[in-house]
C-alpha cells in the first residue's frame, strides 16, 4: 500500500505537510488533471485543491463533491483535509474521509437554543493548530528551550501589557479596538487591525451582529466620533506586518499565523479575539488561540460561550486567579463581550507592569507552562487520526 498526496504548485497550505509531520513516506501528484488509478492505495489532498489556480473551491456544495468525483474511484480511501471550514459537519462518506474543524454544539431547547457542551466528533481535524506547532514554532524540535527561555528573563520587566492581533475586522474585533480606546488602555498594549478606513455605512455593518435572531441588532451601537477615532488609526499595523499591502480588508503579505514572539516576549497577556464569537450551533478554534499556547501566554478569550470549558476537558488550564472567568457560561453575545472588556479594564487599569510582572511569573506561570506542553499533547492527538485513518484501524 502506498500514499499518495495532492501537491498543487500554487496552494500555501498542503495536507501532504501532514504526512511530513508523520513521517510518513508518500508520492506527489503535481497535476490533477492525471491522477493516477491506484485502487489499493489512499490519497490525502484538500477540496479547495481543486479550483482553476485562482479560485479555491472550498464548501460542501462544490468543493468537496468535485474531489469525491476526481478520487474516490481511483484510491482505496480518500482524506480530505481542509485549513478552514468544510461547510458541513466532518464525516466519512463510502471511502472519503472529510476532516475539518467544526465542532458540533450540543443544544438545549428552551426560549432560545444554545451551546451547552463542547463534542469532539470522530472525524474532527484541526490542521491549523498542528501547523501553528509544526510549522509556526522556533521550539519544535527543542520543546524544553523555549520554557528555559523564558524562566531566564523573569529579571526583564516587559514592556506592555498585552497583545491583540487582528486581521478581517469582525464585529467583536472592531469592538474590542473601540472599547481599548475609549478605555485608555489602547497604547499599553501591542495593537494591530489589518483593514483600511471605511465609510460609516460600511462601519456600521461591520459592527452589527450578523445573527440578529438571538441579539435583536447590532453589537455594538456607535456614532461618527467612534468610528472616526477607530478610522483615524487604521491600518493598525505592528513592525512586523509593513510589509502588507491591500485595501479594504483584503490585505496581503502578512503571516498571520506566525507565532509572534518578538510581541509575545515583551507582553503579559494576550486579548484573543477567535474567528468566531457568535452563539452558533458550531464551535472551532484556530492558531488564534494556538498563538498564546504556544508562545506561553495567559489569555482573556473573545469567542464563543463555553469555550474555557471545551478547554479545559482538553487538559488546558485557565486563569481564574487574576481573571473573572465567568464571561464564558454568558450565552448573550453582547453581555459577554461586556464583561469581558471589564476584565481588560480591572486587569490593565489595576495593575502596573510590575504587578504584572509578578503575576506572570509568581502566580501563573505553572499553567502557562502546563498549556505549552498540553499543546503540543493535543497536536499530537489530532495527528494520530491521520496515523489510524491509514493503518485502517478507523
Amino acid at each position: 500500500m502506498k500514499v499518495y498526496a495532492i501537491d498543487v504548485k500554487w496552494q500555501d497550505y498542503k495536507p501532504s505537510r501532514v504526512l511530513d509531520w508523520l513521517g510518513i513516506d508518500y508520492t506527489s501528484i503535481k497535476n490533477i488533471k492525471s491522477i493516477p488509478n491506484r485502487p489499493n492505495d489512499i490519497c490525502i489532498a484538500s477540496q479547495k485543491q481543486f479550483g482553476d489556480g485562482v479560485i479555491e473551491l472550498r464548501d460542501w456544495s462544490e468543493g468537496i463533491p468535485t474531489a469525491m468525483q476526481e478520487l474516490s474511484s481511483k484510491f482505496r480511501k480518500v482524506i480530505l483535509i481542509n485549513d478552514d471550514y468544510t461547510g458541513q459537519w466532518p464525516k466519512k462518506i463510502n471511502n472519503t474521509y472529510i476532516l475539518g474543524l467544526e465542532m458540533r454544539a450540543v443544544e438545549r431547547l428552551g426560549s432560545k437554543k444554545f451551546r451547552h457542551l463542547w463534542r469532539k466528533g470522530k472525524y474532527n481535524f484541526n490542521y491549523v493548530q498542528c501547523r501553528s506547532l509544526y510549522e509556526k514554532s522556533n521550539y519544535v524540535n527543542n520543546p524544553d528551550e523555549y520554557p528555559e527561555k523564558i524562566k531566564n528573563m523573569k529579571n526583564v520587566i516587559r514592556n506592555k501589557a498585552y497583545l491583540h492581533m487582528n486581521k478581517y475586522p469582525k464585529s467583536h474585533r472592531l469592538g474590542m479596538i473601540i472599547k481599548l480606546l475609549e478605555n485608555d488602555i489602547f497604547d499599553i498594549g501591542y495593537n494591530s487591525m489589518l483593514c483600511a478606513p471605511m465609510e460609516y455605512k460600511e462601519f456600521q455593518r461591520r459592527i452589527t451582529d450578523i445573527d440578529t435572531s438571538i441579539n435583536n441588532g447590532s453589537f455594538l451601537d456607535i456614532d461618527k466620533k467612534t468610528m472616526d477615532m477607530v478610522n483615524e488609526r487604521l491600518p493598525i499595523i505592528l513592525q512586523d506586518e509593513e510589509k502588507i499591502e491591500g485595501s479594504g480588508d483584503n490585505f496581503t503579505g502578512a503571516d498571520t499565523i506566525s507565532i509572534p514572539y518578538n510581541y509575545m516576549e515583551d507582553s503579559y497577556f494576550t486579548i484573543v479575539t477567535e474567528s468566531h464569537n457568535r452563539e452558533i450551533d458550531q464551535f472551532l478554534w484556530t492558531e488564534k488561540l494556538a498563538k498564546p499556547l504556544v508562545g506561553m501566554h495567559p489569555f482573556i478569550l473573545l469567542a464563543q460561550p463555553f469555550m474555557l470549558k471545551y478547554l479545559r476537558s482538553r487538559g488546558f488550564e485557565t486563569f481564574s486567579e487574576v481573571i473573572d472567568e465567568s464571561y464564558d457560561n454568558e450565552i448573550s453575545d453582547q453581555k459577554r463581550f461586556s464583561m469581558i472588556v471589564n476584565e481588560c479594564n480591572e486587569l490593565f487599569k489595576n495593575n502596573t507592569q510590575q504587578d504584572l510582572h509578578n503575576l506572570y511569573y509568581d502566580v501563573l506561570y505553572d499553567k502557562i507552562e502546563h498549556n505549552y506542553y498540553n499543546f503540543i499533547k493535543v497536536v499530537e492527538e489530532e495527528l494520530q487520526l491521520i496515523k489510524d485513518i491509514i493503518d485502517d484501524k478507523i
